[in-house]
């Protein structure tokens, strides 16, 4: 699990399947695109997507974006918790 920061504050956990397609996600890739590179059906990916969206209290692909960016530094650098 991955210890992040929500957009309010509060401490949210990441599994390390959503942590990483949120990542590659900031990176430019298309969901079809990082399904294609992990495997991972486009649904399940879309899925994983929303669920971390929900659990950061983001509503858009925009606040994403620029939670990610806010939080960058201790997003890529955070250790795994348990």
């Amino acid at each position: 699990m991955f210890k992040v920061i929500g957009k309010y504050g509060e401490i949210v956990f990441l599994t390390e399947k959503e942590s990483a397609i949120i990542g590659y996600y900031m990176t430019g890739m298309k969901l079809q695109q990082i399904a294609c590179r992990t495997g991972i059906d486009v649904l399940k990916i879309r899925y994983h997507k929303r669920t971390v969206m929900r659990k950061l209290g983001v509503k858009s692909n925009k606040d994403l974006i620029l939670w990610f960016i806010a939080n960058r530094p201790s997003f890529s650098l955070e250790e795994r918790e348990g």
